[in-house]
């Protein structure tokens, strides 16, 4: 989170704060886990007994960091409506959602973020390149050898 907002800081301010965003979230829940809820059902069961949980305010956080990044990106596209925005903060979310399913091993959610920038190469993306540059700086040289 760190690196891919360091490099987005120079050409892309605006995702390199929502990235900070969503990754603080994401951080304070790996921090301060709970183990009495699990999964989506569980934390926003919890959240409509006026439980905030970590998963509860992660929840929040990306959605709202997903629907912001899908309004900026949109935003100088006149023909985007509302149904652009909604997809585009379904998709935004849930990339950041699978990545999370895949952190379970120290460099696994790096080796997908890696594999995803290198499948999206193609757009010449500042972002892209972020993420590539990022998750293989980031990835330990253990994790690349083993299991």
């Amino acid at each position: 989170m760190l690196g891919t907002s360091a490099a987005l800081a120079c050409s892309d301010p605006t995702s390199a704060v929502l990235c900070l965003a969503g990754g603080s979230v994401g951080a304070w829940d790996d921090l301060h886990p709970d183990a009495a809820r699990k999964g989506l059902a569980g934390h926003l069961g919890a959240l409509t007994r006026g439980e905030v949980s970590p998963g509860a305010l992660k929840i929040l956080g990306l959605g709202s960091s997903a629907v912001i990044a899908a309004w900026v990106d949109q935003r100088g596209d006149e023909n985007a409506g509302w149904a652009d925005l909604v997809l585009g903060s379904v998709l935004v979310a849930g990339a950041a959602n699978l990545i999370n399913l895949f952190d379970l091993r120290p460099g696994r959610a790096l080796k997908v973020a890696a594999l995803s920038s290198l499948a999206l190469w193609h757009r010449r993306d500042s972002a892209v390149a972020a993420v590539l540059g990022a998750s293989l700086a980031g990835l330990p040289l253990t994790s690349l050898v083993s299991r």
